[in-house]
C-alpha cells in the first residue's frame, strides 16, 4: 500500500477508513477477564491493542496529525448488562451458559479454534497453543484449564469483573492538507485482523491484514489484487517470527541495533543495554539484564511494575506503583527535573534544578538527585 501511495496509483489520499477487529473472544480474554482489562494497571485500549494503527496512518500518508476527536466506552462487559440468571463464575452453574458466547467453558474447552481440546488433539505447545497456554502454561490439559476456570480471573463472568477499558472506540483525525482518517476499534466481530480502505482522487485501495490481501481499484479499470503474504505469516502478521530473526542476526553477525519500543518485555527479550526515557531526557542507562533485575530510578521503578505477568496467580499478587500528579508539557519545559511532578521523592531541588546522569553502580547510571 504505500509503494502504490508514493507510486501516484490513486492520485492523492483524501480519506483513510480502518477498523480493528478485536474479535469477542479476545476482548472477554485479554481485556475484560486479562492483564490488559484496567487503565491504571497497565494502559488504555487506544495503546494496548491499537497504538501501531495510529503509527501506520502516520507512516502511509507521509504528513502530520493536526486534529484529533475520540470517543467510545465500556458499553457491554458491566454489572448492569448481565442476563437474568448470571453466576459470577462460568462454572457455577450458570442459567445464562446456554445463550453467552462469552462463557468461559465455551471459550477455553470445547471451542474449535480456542479451546484446549483443539491444543490437546493437534499437540499444539508454546503460543501455538494461545489463549490456553496463559491459564495453564505449564499443563496444556483439559483438567488443568477446567481447574484453572473454577479459581482464576479467566473463570468469572465477563459481566463480573474489575474491568474499565472501552469495548469500542472512534478516532477522527485531519491531517495536513486536510486529509481525512477514521479509525474504528470494536470488540464486537466474529474474526479478528485490521482492514483500511484507503481512498485517492485517481482510485482506492482496500487492504486486510487478516487476509493477506491488497486490491487496487484505479478509476475505470479493472480492480487488481496483491496477495502480500511473505514467509511465516504467524504470530502478529509475521512481526513476531521478524523480532526474532533480528535476535538471531544479532547473536550470529555481532550486529549491533537501536531498538526504541513501548513494550518493554520485547525491550528485555532483544536488547543488551536499555536507556529509559521521560518526557525527551534518558533518566536511566544500565545492561538489560541490571536494569530490569535492579531499577534505581522511581520512574523506572513504576515502569517496569506495570509490566503485565502471563501467569495470573503471579499477575494478582504484583505491586503496581502508582504513578500521580500531572504530566508537564514536553514543548514548554522549564528547569528542573521532568518527573518531578509526578514522583513522591520530589524536593524544592528537583523543581528547580536538572539533575544529570551519573554513574551510580559500575556502568549503570541515573538522573536523579537521590543519587547526590
Amino acid at each position: 500500500m504505500k509503494e502504490l501511495i508514493a507510486g501516484g496509483a490513486i492520485g492523492e489520499v483524501v480519506s483513510i477508513q480502518a477498523m480493528e477487529q478485536v474479535t469477542y473472544w479476545h476482548q472477554a480474554h485479554s481485556y475484560v477477564r486479562g492483564n490488559w482489562r484496567r487503565t491504571d494497571e497497565t494502559s488504555p485500549m487506544i495503546l494496548a491493542k491499537s497504538c501501531h494503527d495510529l503509527d501506520i496512518f502516520v507512516w502511509l500518508l507521509g504528513k502530520q496529525c493536526k486534529k484529533v476527536s475520540s470517543y467510545g466506552g465500556l458499553y457491554l462487559f458491566r454489572p448492569e448488562k448481565a442476563p437474568e440468571g448470571a453466576a459470577k463464575r462460568c462454572l457455577d452453574g450458570c442459567l445464562a451458559k446456554a445463550d453467552c458466547p462469552y462463557d468461559a467453558e465455551k471459550i477455553y474447552i470445547t471451542n474449535e479454534r480456542t479451546g484446549i481440546r483443539t491444543v490437546v488433539r493437534e499437540g499444539k505447545t508454546g503460543d501455538a497453543a494461545w489463549p490456553c497456554c496463559v491459564l495453564t502454561p505449564n499443563d496444556l490439559s483439559e483438567a488443568a484449564v477446567r481447574k484453572a476456570l473454577e479459581t482464576g480471573p479467566y473463570g468469572r463472568c465477563v459481566y463480573a469483573c474489575d474491568n474499565d477499558v472501552v469495548d469500542h472506540q472512534v478516532v477522527n483525525m485531519e491531517f495536513e492538507d486536510g486529509i481525512t482518517v477514521d479509525f474504528q476499534m470494536t470488540a464486537f466481530t466474529g474474526e479478528g485482523g485490521r482492514t483500511i480502505h484507503i481512498c485517492g482522487t485517481k482510485g482506492d485501495i482496500k487492504g486486510n491484514l487478516g487476509k493477506n490481501k491488497v486490491i487496487l481499484t484505479q478509476f475505470g479499470r479493472t480492480p487488481v489484487s496483491f496477495e502480500v503474504a511473505e514467509g511465516d505469516m504467524s504470530g502478529h502478521a509475521g512481526g513476531d517470527n521478524r523480532l526474532n530473526l533480528l535476535v538471531k542476526l544479532q547473536r550470529e553477525l555481532g550486529l549491533t541495533y537501536l531498538f526504541i519500543a513501548h513494550d518493554l518485555s520485547m525491550v528485555k527479550h532483544i536488547s543488551d543495554r536499555v536507556g529509559v526515557m521521560y518526557m525527551g531526557h534518558i533518566v536511566e542507562l544500565a545492561s538489560s539484564k541490571e536494569l530490569y533485575a535492579n531499577p534505581q530510578h522511581p520512574y523506572t521503578k513504576a515502569l517496569l511494575s506495570a509490566i503485565p505477568i502471563p501467569n495470573p496467580e503471579k499477575e494478582k499478587n504484583k505491586v503496581v506503583l502508582p504513578l500521580e500528579g500531572e504530566v508537564g508539557s514536553p514543548i514548554n519545559c522549564g528547569p528542573g527535573c521532568r518527573f518531578a511532578s509526578r514522583c513522591k521523592y520530589a524536593t524544592e531541588r528537583c523543581k528547580n534544578e536538572t539533575p544529570v546522569l551519573k554513574e551510580i553502580e559500575k556502568e549503570h547510571f541515573a538522573a536523579c538527585h537521590l543519587f547526590d
